[in-house]
């Protein structure tokens, strides 16, 4: 679905308020002798003094394509009068708030806010918001466009993910003491239908991982890096902290701390194909020498196991690349496993065990390099590595 004309709608939608608080007067006049231009367009409002519906009449006639208008800063700011003035919205029946609530709606679109009779809008105002086909967007999430655009927004806004599978994909945030959760429906055309609401009922907010219990000692590290964007759930809506990560895995989460630049795919691994899921971060990585291949075989080894060395390592590495201060080390030689640290992870331990980024296993009593390294104790490491110098 082709979006255009962006410079005129916020022209003209800037006119549309200097017309509604009354900055402009209101003489009868032909949209269409405008000329299209933006400075001519607001000198010729000026001078004449278009109304508000004249105004949004002559956006029609300037733009034909033009099908969405950016409500998204008045969503957020709970504005849902404004939202409906802009779309030039119907009053409706209400659907969630019976005899108490306030409705319009418009060709695919529907808002609803709850208040009495003669109530306008304030900062505690229950507000859904629905869109079934064009005509309104949110921070650039419209019918139409891509999952990837949408989980670009939901990042930027500062969303995170609650479910997401090929069919639809929840987000949640909080402000202003409640949680706020954004849906849309999707298919292989992109998103066909959204929904933000700023009234969710229940235990929101905190991980929905059913594996991730809040009395677990991995709680709070999943709860980081789950809302970072940093790491996601497994395909069967579980966590996984027992699990082990793969090498492929560790690289896509540095990948995206560093907030997945583009890359061009080379052969610099024999078994890293071009379009996998992993191929841009193993690339980026090996780039900036951030992870290097098997000696032997030149292979990168996606799918094996990381180690907890090789996490040191690569962290290490990572920070290094980032100009990070990496001059704080120590002595991990109390370690009774000390000695089966391999000499080119011995740096890298030094400095993992010196900024508290690695800590012993069973009780803090063992380093255990070669073992491999869970997803909960991952999770663990890079939340400790972002609080001590951020992404």
């Amino acid at each position: 679905m082709k979006k255009t004309g962006k410079k005129r709608i916020s022209l003209v939608l800037a006119l549309l308020f200097a017309a509604a608080s009354g900055q402009l007067a209101a003489p009868n006049v032909r949209a269409a002798e405008m000329d299209p231009e933006a400075m001519q367009v607001k000198e010729a409002a000026a001078e004449m003094g278009l109304e508000a519906m004249q105004v949004k009449e002559a956006a029609a006639e300037m733009d034909s394509e033009v099908k969405d208008i950016e409500i998204g800063q008045y969503l957020d700011e709970e504005k849902p009068e404004v939202v409906a003035e802009l779309l030039d919205m119907d009053p409706a029946a209400t659907r969630f708030f019976g005899e108490a609530g306030i409705a319009y709606e418009k060709e695919g679109l529907f808002l609803e806010y709850y208040g009495d009779t003669g109530s306008s809008w304030n900062a505690v105002l229950p507000i859904t918001f629905t869109a079934t086909d064009d005509g309104a967007s949110y921070h650039g999430i419209s019918c139409g466009v891509s999952r990837e655009t949408v989980d670009h927004v939901m990042r930027e806004e500062g969303w995170y993910t609650w479910h997401a599978n090929s069919q639809s994909a929840s987000y949640m945030k909080e402000a202003n003491r409640r949680w706020y959760t954004f849906y849309v429906s999707l298919s292989n055309e992109g998103v066909t239908d959204w929904e933000w609401i700023n009234w969710t009922q229940g235990d929101f907010g905190e991980v929905p991982f059913p594996d991730v219990p809040e009395n677990a000692w991995f709680f709070e590290p999943v709860r980081y890096v789950h809302r970072n964007w940093l790491m996601t759930g497994l395909s069967n809506g579980n966590f996984g902290p027992g699990e082990n990560l793969a090498r492929a895995q560790f690289a896509v989460i540095l990948y995206r701390m560093n907030g997945e630049p583009e890359v061009t795919y080379t052969t610099r691994f024999p078994d890293v194909a071009a379009g996998q899921w992993y191929t841009d971060a193993i690339l980026w990585a090996a780039d900036t020498g951030v992870v290097t291949g098997y000696s032997d075989t030149g292979n990168f080894g996606p799918s094996d196991n990381i180690n907890r060395e090789q996490m040191a390592v690569m962290m290490y590495r990572y920070a290094q690349d980032k100009g990070y201060d990496v001059s704080q080390k120590a002595d991990y030689s109390k370690y009774p496993d000390a000695g089966y640290v391999n000499t080119f992870a011995k740096e890298a331990m030094s400095w993992a065990v010196g900024t508290g980024i690695i800590t012993g296993t069973d009780e803090g009593t063992r380093l255990n390099p070669q073992g491999n390294a869970n997803r909960a104790e991952c999770a663990t490491i890079i939340m400790r590595f972002c609080e001590k110098y951020g992404n």
